[in-house]
């Protein structure tokens, strides 16, 4: 089966705006993978139960053996609109949510 997603075709603004509207009305917590502690804590204040140590493990390892940062170079200055209005959009939300249950 196809892959959208991998077609190489950028989303449309009616797809973009969709994606937008269900991070709004479609799903019942966010997290963001660049403040995981504070995201797993976050949850538990939102849906209850207590923080264990094993929430902060980092349970699938990744080494950087290159000892050096992330290499955008291959991107060859491609910005992903849309995928950029998404994450900014879910951390707008993140956001909003740590105010409302702080």
């Amino acid at each position: 089966t196809p892959n959208p997603c991998m077609d190489g075709v950028p989303p449309t603004l009616q797809e973009t705006r969709l994606a937008l509207q269900r991070l709004r009305e479609a799903v019942a917590f966010l997290g963001i993978t660049d403040q995981w502690d504070l995201s797993i804590c976050f949850f538990h204040a939102k849906f209850g139960g207590e923080c264990l140590p094993t929430d902060f493990l980092n349970i699938n390892p990744n080494f950087n053996d290159t000892l050096s940062t992330y290499d955008t170079a291959e991107l060859e200055g491609f910005i992903d609109h849309e995928d950029r209005q998404v994450y900014t959009e879910a951390v707008h939300i993140f956001q909003e949510d740590l105010t409302r249950f702080g």
